[in-house]
């Protein structure tokens, strides 16, 4: 017994070491694809410039003779104050990880920009059509689209803009029913914009909108097939583990700072991430999908009344009285005919 004892401790503590060993080498990694070294050559070594043998000029990095370097197109050049000796002197470094090019471009300009865009020119529509004044679904859909952008600065992007179309969406459905009244219908024509089911579609992706941010029953979130195996995988979950070090591998190191950065005069030595992997921006990050969350929970009970309900009961009751007006009209003559033939009758004996 006692021999099964110390067996299992012994596994238990291997399983620790080789737990800590990988810890170390994931940091350790990191930071070596941090500083990961784009330069080409000394400049010192090309009679101060930074022109190749066949004419091509690199990019200097630097701003004296002995340390000026020549950086590959693919690097950025990094400049901090660094202690040496008993003086703060320049120090330069030609970062690959910091070059913003290929999919780093894409992830952190390009995507964040027509999103942003997109973002901008749904609120425009929803507020000169869709009467933000007198709609209440339109109001949180508007809201729903002013919390999403933090989404659009994460890995979760594609969250973010399935949130504006939504939002779009709904409010576009929920005007729909009341947008046709007072236009000329025929006598006993009936008023239906959409199908039932489209206000139920509308009501229950508004609906799965609340299960997408708190889960878990991710398993009927049918729109994002990875979220339909069923695996808890609510987004609000997510984010909660999605730490710096994700962040900055999703990022492919771009915001993970390099040693002389760390080094730098003023910096936090604690800080080894910056701009939308910063400790504080996760945290933001984190609690504005709790905000989303509750709005999309009382756009869920704002818009019950009007996806769960006959759409075309208002419209309805505004057109009746119009069809019974010209009802009376058309049985008009023949009443006024049947009078006038009475009153010639009582004239004659």
């Amino acid at each position: 017994m006692m021999s099964c004892i110390k067996a299992f401790l012994t596994i238990l503590a291997a399983q620790a070491l080789l737990g800590a060993a990988s810890t170390s080498t994931s940091s350790s990694t990191s930071t070596s694809e941090a500083n990961k070294d784009g330069k080409k050559f000394m400049a010192s070594t090309k009679k101060d410039t930074c022109k190749a043998d066949n004419d091509f000029v690199y990019m200097e990095c630097g701003d004296k003779k002995e340390n000026k370097q020549c950086c590959d197109t693919r690097s950025a050049c990094i400049e901090a104050e660094n202690k040496v000796g008993e003086k703060w002197e320049k120090k330069f470094y030609c970062s690959m990880s910091r070059g913003m090019t290929g999919t780093k471009l894409v992830k952190i300009v390009m995507i964040p920009m027509i999103l942003f865009i997109a973002a901008i020119l749904f609120v425009v529509l929803m507020v000169v059509k869709l009467d933000i004044k007198g709609n209440h679904v339109t109001k949180c859909g508007v809201a729903a689209i002013a919390l999403a952008w933090p989404l659009f600065l994460s890995d979760s992007w594609i969250q973010g803009l399935y949130c504006c179309i939504v939002a779009l969406f709904i409010s576009f459905v929920s005007q729909s029913p009341t947008s046709m009244v007072g236009l000329p219908l025929r006598m006993g024509d009936r008023f239906v914009p959409f199908p039932w089911w489209v206000y139920r579609l509308a009501w229950a992706m508004a609906a799965f909108q609340v299960i997408m941010f708190l889960g878990p029953i991710e398993s009927f979130h049918v729109p994002f097939y990875s979220q339909s195996l069923g695996a808890n995988t609510g987004l609000e979950n997510k984010l909660l583990k999605f730490t710096e070090a994700a962040c900055s591998q999703h990022y492919e190191e771009y915001f993970t700072l390099t040693t002389i950065e760390l080094n730098a005069k003023g910096a936090n030595p604690d800080a080894k991430y910056s701009g939308l992997c910063a400790n504080g921006w996760l945290n933001f990050l984190q609690i504005i999908q709790l905000v989303q969350a509750f709005i999309w929970v009382v756009t869920t009970l704002v818009s019950a009344l009007a996806f769960l309900t006959d759409p075309t009961n208002g419209v309805t009751a505004k057109v009746q009285p119009a069809l019974r007006a010209a009802a009376d009209a058309t049985e008009a003559p023949p009443k006024a005919e049947e009078k006038k033939d009475e009153a010639e009758e009582k004239k004659d004996p």
